[in-house]
């Protein structure tokens, strides 16, 4: 089987997603995707070694490379360039998109060429399109890197961590909710905070309520700027908090799982069908948002998560929570699911899906 690769140079989560898989399931040939005109993020395209690059989106001559000579083309969200769809279809190439649900923008355009099969990271993915009729729909999580991202023993509570990321619409990861919290609970514990500074003028606009809550905190949270991935930032707490308010799970809860912490998140779907209860805190409805779809939006109760957060102060419990992390992350790791991704993508191929 001969796999082409729809993968992003930079340091995003797409970006990790796409390198990991480039590095576990060897594809035959790679189209880097170069964003930073737009986004300003920093991109490495030497991660991918004899890789064609296009600086900006592809073009069709890019989709057309991509879709010769292979028997299957591996995509994250969206292609780019829908041409990719046209060009494999005259060559007969399957082409799996492995999507967060929010930025499917397939339900817009009900006359574009689709996928030949949707892989969905989790259940909750899978129910949101499968009576939409967009493509077959299989489940594939989305693997963590276990070598690079090592569980360590955590026996005692010190510190809180929590991921804003790239700054985006309707405070996705709570980080207000968090910083509600870190001041109800104050200077027990230490916090730290890892953020991608904002590049567009859009995502600054998002970034400015957040940076004024910071500042409100003064010396209790410690912020962590433009770090090229999460290691060294999960090395050094112990628990992650990610009240998200939408589209669920994430490179850096798998992350964090991998390294042994515990993960304190909203009570709703898909957190609650693979974490644990009484990680989860209370959540309410607050409207929808719309991405390329609509999405349900979830405020995190703040009292509930606050109290979720002071559990893990108890030391059997933090231990033992640090012991069901890393049985979570062997469940999803590249060692575990890399012959789920194989079968799978063969019988794609076979037309079997």
């Amino acid at each position: 089987m001969k796999i082409g690769l729809l993968a992003y140079s930079s340091q995003t989560g797409l970006g990790i997603q796409t390198h990991n898989f480039f590095s576990h399931m060897s594809p035959s040939k790679v189209l880097a995707v170069d964003l930073s005109f737009s986004n300003r993020m920093s991109v490495d395209h030497s991660r991918f070694p004899g890789c064609r690059v296009a600086r900006g989106y592809p073009t069709d001559a890019d989709m057309e490379w991509l879709a010769d000579g292979v028997d299957l083309v591996f995509l994250c969200e969206n292609p780019l360039n829908y041409h990719l769809h046209q060009a494999c279809r005259e060559r007969g190439v399957r082409v799996v998109s492995q999507y967060n649900y929010e930025f499917l923008d397939y339900f817009l355009h009900p006359d574009w060429l689709r996928p030949s099969v949707l892989a969905a990271p989790t259940d909750w993915g899978i129910d949101r399109v499968r009576n939409l009729g967009v493509a077959p729909v299989v489940r594939l999580p989305v693997p963590v890197d276990r070598e690079l991202h090592r569980f360590r023993r955590i026996e005692k509570l010190e510190t809180f961590v929590h991921v804003i990321g790239r700054p985006t619409a309707q405070d996705r990861n709570g980080t207000m909710a968090f910083l509600s919290a870190a001041r109800a609970i104050g200077p027990e514990y230490k916090y730290k905070v890892f953020y991608q500074s904002p590049g567009d003028e859009r995502a600054q606009e998002y970034f400015f309520p957040v940076a004024q809550a910071l500042l409100e905190c003064g010396d209790i949270v410690e912020v962590i700027a433009d770090t090229p991935d999460h290691t060294e930032l999960f090395e050094s707490g112990d628990v992650l908090v990610l009240p998200r308010k939408y589209g669920g799970l994430c490179l850096p809860v798998n992350e964090a799982l991998s390294c042994g912490m515990p993960v304190v998140m909203p009570n709703i779907s898909p957190n609650n069908g693979w974490l644990p209860n009484d990680w989860l805190c209370r959540a309410f409805g607050v409207g929808t948002f719309e991405g390329r779809a609509w999405v349900d939006v979830f405020e995190a109760d703040v009292d509930s998560l606050v109290e979720v957060m002071l559990r893990f102060g108890d030391d059997g419990f933090m231990s033992e929570a640090n012991l069901v992390a890393d049985s979570i992350a062997d469940s999803i790791s590249w060692d575990r699911l890399k012959p789920v991704y194989e079968d799978c993508l063969e019988r794609v191929c076979q037309g079997d899906v």
